[in-house]
């Protein structure tokens, strides 16, 4: 039985839908998770990465080491991204570029800082497969229960604070609410 099936398995017995929450590393998870999900989600994603490549060289050349066996010599290959690509294909899924990442889940919160070196090297690909209009600041809506918010949640890459992340989670569970209906601001209950 893999992960999924045992999702779905808690999803129909609560009778509840599941919502996948995360930033950066654990936004990428919540954004592969749900694009495969069999069962009813939402998610809320703050600054996620959209391709491993393109985090952190440094850290994406140790984890290849480490869980491939890359060696050293071909990590520092000119063209050691389009090398390994090529051996991990199929193997683990290291991008989320696809449309269905943004329209699978029944709703989508897709939270972006301004100022956060990710919105041009993660969030601007994944939006190029739903439109071909340029991502702007405030709301971008896919449709009433898919979004992608642009604003200055924080600085940088630091998530948005606590009480927002509370609030969206609190309002998610009301599985009436559209994600356009979802108040983005803090909630004094958090």
């Amino acid at each position: 039985m893999n992960l999924n099936s045992i999702l779905v398995a808690v999803q129909k017995s609560l009778s509840r839908e599941l919502i996948f929450v995360g930033g950066s590393g654990g936004g990428f998870a919540a954004l592969n998770f749900a694009r495969n999900f069999s069962g009813a989600c939402s998610v809320l994603a703050w600054n996620p990465q959209t391709d491993i490549y393109e985090y952190s060289e440094r850290f994406v050349k140790a984890f290849l080491k480490s869980r491939f066996g890359f060696a050293h010599a071909s990590l520092a290959k000119p063209n050691w991204k389009d090398f390994c690509k090529i051996r991990t294909e199929g193997r683990i899924s290291t991008d989320v570029l696809e449309a269905k990442t943004m329209t699978s889940p029944r709703r989508l919160i897709y939270l972006q800082n301004k100022t956060d070196w990710h919105r041009e090297s993660h969030l601007a690909p994944l939006w190029k497969q739903i439109s071909e209009a340029p991502i702007v600041d405030g709301t971008n809506k896919i449709d009433a229960n898919h979004l992608v918010v642009v604003d200055k949640f924080a600085e940088g890459h630091a998530p948005p604070s606590p009480k927002l992340i509370a609030s969206i989670l609190r309002q998610l569970q009301d599985p009436t609410k559209n994600a356009e209906n979802i108040a983005l601001v803090e909630s004094v209950e958090a």
